[in-house]
């Protein structure tokens, strides 16, 4: 049996047509761009698919935002290290947490 996924915000789940789902084999890389004052405006993600063919996606920097809150929360309730990072590859947020 499988088990439903674990959900951080508010995802539609199985609602027809309501996504488009897209696979992310391997993460490329993101960018910001500016507004004609220097504010953030929007970030960019770059991704490979599963044909190894590029492919992304362009938000506000506030949507960009609200999905890295999501995803830090995932990691901090799943004790999951940060990946490939340069300060310490070993960090868990347990480390950091009050043991009772």
């Amino acid at each position: 049996m499988e088990r439903e996924p674990d959900i951080w915000g508010a995802v539609r789940i199985g609602e027809r047509g309501a996504v488009t789902s897209l696979i992310a084999d391997r993460m490329l890389g993101v960018r910001l761009g500016r507004d004609s004052s220097g504010q953030p405006a929007a970030v960019g993600i770059q991704w490979l698919d599963e044909n190894q063919q590029p492919a992304g996606l362009t938000m506000s920097f506030l949507d960009a935002i609200a999905l890295l809150a999501n995803l830090k929360a995932m990691q901090l309730d799943l004790d999951a290290p940060f990946p490939d990072d340069p300060r310490d590859p070993n960090w868990k947020a347990s480390d950091y947490k009050k043991r009772s």
